[in-house]
């Protein structure tokens, strides 16, 4: 029997159970996952609804439903339920952060202060992250390096194999990096939020930065929306990365100024483009490559026109990661991504008359190597690198 059709007994096994007990919550709950599953999520999550009917104050029930929700990109309604599920045991283990995740992607920066402090060393690790994220876009220095002292005290006990605990960590240390780097020269007259960074990790580089981009020098505000991809952006199945960003642009003010910085978690030798690459017998690295970029930037267009945002797009850095566990093949497709990934973006961004802040071009030697003195670990560049990108784009910026 493979997986599905084991995956089909069990639903058929629940479901006469359920007969059985139709008052039983529990096992509408089985059943809901055995559902799931077998690739129904539309039927395991009216079980977990009716699961929730019959019992409210029933915390596993709320959480499955949360999970659900928010694996579907329901960030609200996920939310909603996430909390009402520690609201009733605040044991209930959240692993994934789902919880904090969804708050953070709705910007609800005060919620994600508030939750209590989870039994899970590994999940009080990821949110205290987080909320250190939170305070570094809200400007607030000191509850961000308070927030990073608690994750450093806990992060020992944060087994290496936890969900997230890995860019976690990677948060962790740049943004202690962030906060040794000489904040931007004060400027109070600097309007907050009329100028916008949306993206991954990189976004938070430009927070509080200073840009003119026609209208004097304005402050930019970050829209970090975790973990997302271009691939994310350019997939029209929902998930719960394109809701953060769909979100974040809502939350831009009309007619403002966008960077959008997304691409360079495609172009790691950990997934992405590479593993997509590399499992064909004949790989197509420009074809993929353009189809990507061409994907990610009509979803930005398409975004961008309802907001009436004027997009400015930044290139992924080059990557300092260390390579050298690659085989020579290997290694020399990794290497060959993110160039070819950041020419395609240029173009694609040159066809819609969008200006591009040339993170990749600043960061690259002439050799095709990273220089490594723009970086405060293998990904992620200082702040001053993208002031200096934003200038050679004919940005006045600080």
């Amino acid at each position: 029997m493979n997986g599905a059709e084991g995956a089909r007994a069990a639903v058929r096994q629940l479901q006469a159970r359920e007969q059985a007990a139709p008052g039983n919550a529990d096992v509408k709950l089985e059943l809901a996952l055995a559902l799931r599953a077998a690739g129904e999520p539309g039927r395991a999550e009216a079980k977990v609804r009716e699961a929730i009917r019959m019992a409210d104050g029933h915390p596993r029930a709320q959480h499955l439903l949360g999970f659900m929700l928010h694996a579907r990109g329901a960030l609200a309604e996920a939310a909603t339920h996430l909390l009402r599920a520690r609201e009733l045991h605040n044991d209930v283990r959240d692993p994934y952060h789902l919880a904090a995740l969804a708050l953070h992607a709705l910007r609800d920066h005060a919620a994600l202060a508030r939750l209590r402090a989870p039994a899970d060393p590994a999940q009080h690790f990821g949110e205290c992250v987080l909320r250190a994220i939170a305070a570094w876009q809200d400007g607030d220095r000191d509850a961000c390096g308070h927030a990073l002292a608690t994750a450093a005290r806990l992060v020992a006990s944060a087994p290496a194999a936890a969900p997230n605990r890995a860019a976690f960590e990677t948060y962790r240390r740049f943004l202690a990096e962030l906060l040794a780097a000489p904040p931007a020269p004060a400027r109070p007259d600097a309007p907050a939020g009329a100028v916008h960074a949306i993206g991954d990790s990189h976004s938070l580089t430009a927070a509080h930065r200073r840009i003119d981009v026609g209208h004097g020098l304005q402050r930019i505000e970050s829209e970090l929306v975790f973990g997302c991809m271009a691939w994310h952006l350019a997939n029209p199945v929902p998930t719960p990365q394109s809701a953060a960003f769909d979100a974040a642009i809502e939350r831009c003010r009309a007619e403002s100024a966008v960077l959008m910085c997304f691409g360079e978690l495609d172009c790691r030798s950990t997934g992405g483009l590479f593993k997509r690459l590399r499992g064909m017998a004949s790989p197509d690295l420009r074809g993929e490559v353009s189809r990507l970029a061409a994907g990610y930037v009509g979803r930005l267009s398409d975004r961008a026109q309802r907001r009436r945002l004027r997009v400015i797009v930044v290139t992924p850095p080059a990557s300092n990661a260390d390579d050298s566990a690659l085989s020579s093949a290997d290694r020399a497709l990794f290497r060959a991504i993110a160039p070819a990934f950041a020419e395609a973006l240029r173009a694609s961004a040159r066809d819609r008359g969008w200006p591009v802040v040339d993170l990749a071009a600043a960061t690259r030697r002439p050799d095709g190597a990273a220089a490594a003195e723009h970086y405060v670990d293998s990904n992620h560049v200082r702040p001053d690198v993208l002031v200096s990108a934003a200038r050679v784009a004919g940005f006045d910026a600080t």
